[in-house]
């Protein structure tokens, strides 16, 4: 049910066999040669009555890397051919396993190279890599950990560790930019939290949008509340970003 009303309808690349194994053994992505007999145990919690999935069932790990991908290569766009589409029995070529194997290769290449991705054969996400190409890793071209100008550094730190920021001066104004995941939005309430950014800085915080066991009343109620909050810790709005089923997943701030 959570599969063809809520998932499928903006991101059928997602085949129902892999989100079914991912709702029931935490199994998101697998390849071929590989055996897959036993629960993912890094997630499950035991309940008196069975075992339940502690993870992020509501949208699973596809929806990072796996639904969609730039574009620019001419190949990209085969990744989501569809065969037999409008008969009743469409199916994608390819899967999210696909998507999400091609999106992690191009952010690897990119930054061990430096220059764009280009998959070298139809379909063959890895197809870039080796021979050749592998020739343009210029390895010693590469930054050093020390300061190098326009360095960025970034941290992610947990709701439960972020409280304990607000009583050491030294992250006092620190932050240029801040994501704050659906799961952590609770802590847009608390005022001290603004106190870690620089003025000016922007903050970017993640909606309902995609959690699958919500309804759409429910998301929209939910926005709402987070647009309240954030505008009575004086935050301004510039941006918003909508996914592929216009819903706002991405409300992005900057702090006055």
């Amino acid at each position: 049910w959570d599969y063809h009303t809520q998932v499928k309808p903006f991101a059928s690349i997602i085949h129902p066999t892999q989100f079914r194994d991912w709702r029931l053994e935490g199994q998101a992505f697998e390849f071929g040669g590989s055996s897959y007999n036993s629960t993912n145990q890094t997630v499950p919690i035991p309940t008196k009555s069975r075992t339940h999935l502690k993870m992020d069932v509501t949208t699973g790990p596809f929806i990072s890397y796996g639904i969609d991908c730039d574009r620019t290569d001419p190949f990209a766009d085969a990744l989501f051919e569809v065969h037999n589409k409008g008969t009743g029995a469409a199916q994608h070529r390819y899967s999210s396993t696909d998507v999400s194997l091609y999106n992690i290769a191009r952010f690897m290449w990119e930054i061990s190279t430096r220059e764009e991705y280009r998959m070298q054969t139809k379909g063959d996400v890895l197809s870039g890599i080796g021979g050749e190409c592998i020739e343009k890793i210029d390895t010693d071209n590469v930054q050093e950990e020390t300061d190098p100008p326009g360095r960025v550094s970034f941290s992610i730190v947990p709701i439960k560790d972020c409280r304990t920021l607000f009583r050491k001066q030294r992250f006092k104004g620190l932050f240029h930019s801040v994501f704050v995941s659906h799961d952590a939005s609770s802590i847009v309430k608390d005022l001290n939290f603004y106190e870690l950014m620089k003025s000016g800085a922007s903050m970017t915080v993640e909606t309902c949008s995609l959690q699958v066991v919500t309804n759409k009343s429910h998301k929209q109620e939910s926005t709402k509340r987070l647009r309240e909050m954030l505008g009575g810790a004086n935050m301004t709005e510039t941006t918003v970003v909508r996914n592929a089923d216009c819903n706002e997943s991405l409300l992005m701030f900057r702090i006055n």
